[in-house]
């Protein structure tokens, strides 16, 4: 059975949100950069439940008025098995952003072709989700980044 991680399940394992604002006025700027990143064996220790193909990794919060104008994954540390991830939201369209992105290979991917509907207005606050397809992603760390304008 799959299993879904929450935010707290993920900053369990010492994640850390990070927001970069180039406009240089913080908390007040209209576009900025955020990324995670995930170690996977961190999070399977910290939580006391192994990974697993199909689970779900809730990234960061979106809010209202948050327009995503890409997200893409950099691959730090490959994935020990073929483990294939989308990026996008569990309520809605899983693969948004990305579609089945090979995470065994170190990597780095900004919003691909294989992409649906890039930018998306946020109209109802949710989360930007990770889904592991295919194989665990045990041994992996990846980062996720996402490329964010605010109104």
């Amino acid at each position: 059975m799959a299993t879904a991680f929450t935010i707290a399940n993920v900053l369990s394992s010492g994640v850390r949100v990070l927001n970069h604002d180039p406009t240089k006025k913080p908390g007040r700027g209209t576009l900025f950069f955020r990324s995670v990143r995930l170690d996977f064996d961190a999070i399977a220790t910290s939580t006391g439940t192994a990974v697993a193909v199909n689970d779900t990794y809730q990234l960061f919060d979106v809010a209202v008025g948050d327009i995503i104008l890409m997200a893409g994954i950099n691959v730090i540390t490959a994935c020990t098995a073929a483990m294939t991830a989308d990026i996008g939201f569990t309520g809605s369209i899983v693969d948004h952003f990305m579609d089945g992105f090979a995470c065994n290979a170190v990597t780095m991917a900004p919003t691909v072709t294989t992409c649906l509907d890039s930018p998306v207005y946020i109209s109802t606050a949710d989360t930007l989700d990770l889904i592991a397809l295919a194989q665990s992603p045990a041994g992996g760390v990846i980062e996720v980044w996402a490329l964010i304008g605010r109104i």
